[in-house]
């Protein structure tokens, strides 16, 4: 890895007519009726999905995945209209349906506050783990000259520094980020630390469900045919 450029800024967010206000709201609701909220997704596997069953697991309840083909049906469809309850993703999704008041931000998965939103608490802030997000970055084969490598990160560093492209990058609902190629691997080992776990868990589950239906298909087998 060469550097870790963009990092998108994340939002919990609620359709406006959910009676939550917080994410203590949320939580509470949440834990009263399991199974009982819809969480707008992009599909089994999408890290949309994985968030809706990683809170799910932090809060201990249960939310109920409902699939969307692409972010603009999610945003226009599902949340604006009211048609799911919640979501996660990208707050550049968002930030039209906030400040129109069709869609209602919980908090923000960075390191700080974001500027548009003051009054919205972090993740961290909020104890919810630090959830996978979509990035971007830049990388090179293996085997380049580290003294390339290196000399891509300062250049790369250089520019995403400048003040112009960071306020258009924030208006958007991302931030720069400065890494070293030490940092960014690190960097996405956590990622894979964090992630790996909860893929298996899914997978797991996968695994349970088949069992439950093989044995049930078993028993249905078994079942004498009606005598005339």
């Amino acid at each position: 890895p060469v550097s870790n450029v963009v990092l998108m800024i994340d939002g919990l967010v609620t359709t406006a007519g959910l009676p939550v206000k917080t994410l203590a709201d949320l939580r509470a609701l949440a834990a009263s009726k399991p199974g009982g909220l819809n969480f707008g997704t992009l599909g089994e596997g999408s890290s949309v999905d994985f968030f809706r069953q990683l809170l799910g697991d932090q809060w201990n309840t249960r939310f109920t995945g409902i699939p969307y083909k692409g972010g603009a049906n999610l945003t226009a469809t599902g949340l604006m209209t009211g048609e799911i309850d919640l979501s996660w993703g990208s707050l550049g999704s968002w930030i039209a349906g906030i400040n129109g008041g069709k869609i209602r931000l919980l908090a923000v998965a960075s390191s700080k506050r974001h500027a548009q939103f003051p009054g919205i608490p972090t993740f961290t802030e909020s104890n919810l783990v630090g959830i996978g997000r979509v990035f971007f970055g830049l990388a090179m084969p293996a085997g380049v000259p580290d003294a390339i490598v290196q000399k891509l990160n300062k250049d790369l560093r250089t520019l995403v520094a400048q003040k112009e492209g960071q306020e258009r990058l924030q208006v958007l609902g991302t931030y720069t980020r400065e890494l070293t190629p030490a940092q960014t691997e690190k960097f996405l080992r956590d990622e894979e630390n964090l992630w790996w776990p909860v893929v298996r868990k899914i997978e797991e589950k996968k695994e349970e469900q088949k069992t439950d239906i093989s044995v049930f298909t078993d028993m249905l087998d078994k079942v004498p045919e009606k005598v005339e």
